[in-house]
């Protein structure tokens, strides 16, 4: 019989089963679908991170009197928005998987 990949245990608590699991992860580069090994000396792991350059907001005493209609009016705004939506145009994060031939291409050319 075939050992499971998690146990359940005490309830809502899993616990995955390390021998089963190590060999259900498979890896592949990100740009191209090439076959990775989680050890491999050819893969390696790129993080780009995209965010606002705003710094902070300077609000003063003036910018607040008179547009409590416009404030009321961002606040339900935001309230209807979509929160991945609003997080994108704020922050990104991405982690992707390349392989040598891709690592290199992307240091030659890194917006492609």
């Amino acid at each position: 019989m075939a050992e499971a990949a998690c146990v359940r245990i005490r309830g809502t608590e899993t616990v995955f089963n390390p021998r089963v699991v190590s060999f259900m992860i498979r890896y592949e580069c990100d740009r191209c679908g090439a076959g990775l090994r989680a050890n491999d000396p050819q893969r390696y792991i790129v993080k780009i991170e995209i965010y606002a350059a705003a710094g902070p907001a300077e609000i003063s005493d003036d910018d607040l009197r008179g547009n409590a209609g416009s404030v009321e009016e961002l606040v339900t705004e935001l309230a209807r928005a979509d929160p991945d939506e609003i997080e994108d145009q704020v922050y990104r994060c991405f982690r992707l998987d390349l392989c040598d031939q891709c690592r290199k291409a992307l240091i030659a050319k890194p917006l492609g």
